[in-house]
C-alpha cells in the first residue's frame, strides 16, 4: 500500500544505469522525502574531543592501517577478556557465600534432627 509518491522514488532509485539514476540530494527533493529535511538544513552534532582521527590524515600505507586495526582489536580484546574475568570472578565469589550458607542450613539441620 505505497503511495504514488514512494513508487515513484523507488522506480527512480532503482534504475541500472547511474547517470539516470537520483543522487542522495536528488533524491531528498522528491515529493516522497518533502519536508524530511533538505541537504542544506541537515545539523550534525559537534563531534567529541575524544574522537581522534589523525590516523587518517598521516598518509599510512595498507600494511600499517592492518596494524592498526589488528592492534585495537587485541586491544579490545583484553579488554573484553578482562572484563569477562571479573564476571567469572564475582560469580565464583557469589556461587561460594550460597554453598556457604547452604553448609549452615545443612549443619543446623543435622543438630536439630540429632536433638529430636
Amino acid at each position: 500500500e505505497a503511495s504514488e509518491y514512494a513508487w515513484d522514488l523507488l522506480d527512480s532509485l532503482l534504475l541500472f544505469d547511474p547517470d539516470q539514476r537520483l543522487t542522495a540530494e536528488e533524491a531528498l527533493m522528491t515529493n516522497y522525502l518533502h519536508g524530511v529535511g533538505m541537504p542544506n538544513s541537515m545539523v550534525f552534532p559537534a563531534v567529541s574531543p575524544d574522537f581522534n582521527f589523525s590516523f587518517e590524515a598521516a598518509g599510512n600505507n595498507r600494511l600499517q592501517l592492518k596494524q592498526m586495526i589488528h592492534a585495537e582489536v587485541a586491544s579490545q580484546k583484553r579488554v573484553t577478556n578482562a572484563t569477562q574475568n571479573t564476571t567469572e570472578a564475582n560469580e565464583s565469589s557469589v556461587d561460594a557465600q550460597i554453598d556457604a550458607k547452604k553448609d549452615k542450613r545443612i549443619e543446623k539441620n543435622k543438630k536439630l534432627l540429632n536433638d529430636v
